[in-house]
């Protein structure tokens, strides 16, 4: 028995008369202490991975049709939210050239939730957001039914169009020409 605390194997190499039986007696004696009440209690350990099925593996991840939804659904529950729009708009138009027909309901309700607030479009933080994303989704529009891209029509209006005709002399001037 070797322990890193003691010194048994290095009394064995210097030529030490001292036999094993009484270096373990002193050694359990010093570091093992048999007695249970004075040990430090264990730790609980928190297992991190997935629990192993009886036939030794882990469970099976989602099939990617499943992910896709899944994903869809984590960016339409933060889109809405105009501090999470950048990023969410970001991960949606990175998955939009996986998403098919099968996820038009799932890709629409995203889209819908983003403008759930339509004067996020006009933030000028979120402008730049907006109209990439609308571009992303008119590229993939083929994936949405007829009705779906009739309301992404309205979103082009409200992201694309009234971006395009915002300048800065209508927010900085305007205030000048109105009476009052």
């Amino acid at each position: 028995m070797h322990c890193p605390a003691c010194t048994i194997h290095s009394l064995e190499t210097a030529g030490c008369t001292v036999t094993h039986s009484q270096i373990g007696r002193q050694h359990n004696a010093m570091h093992h202490n048999d007695n249970e009440d004075e040990r430090p209690e264990k730790r609980q350990r928190v297992e991190s991975q997935p629990a192993v099925e009886e036939d030794g593996e882990g469970p099976a991840p989602p099939p990617p049709s499943q992910q896709i939804t899944q994903a869809l659904s984590k960016i339409a529950n933060h889109i809405g939210n105009s501090n999470k729009f950048s990023k969410a708009s970001q991960l949606l138009r990175q998955l939009m050239d996986a998403i098919d027909k099968s996820h038009r309901n799932e890709l629409f309700h995203a889209i819908r939730c983003a403008f759930s607030n339509p004067d996020n479009c006009m933030d000028p933080l979120l402008r730049k957001d907006y109209i990439r994303l609308l571009k992303a989704v008119d590229i993939r529009s083929e994936v949405l039914s007829k009705q779906q891209r009739a309301q992404l029509e309205v979103y082009n209006t409200w992201g694309l169009l009234r971006n395009e005709l915002f300048t800065g002399w209508c927010e900085t001037e305007l205030h000048l020409l109105l009476p009052g």
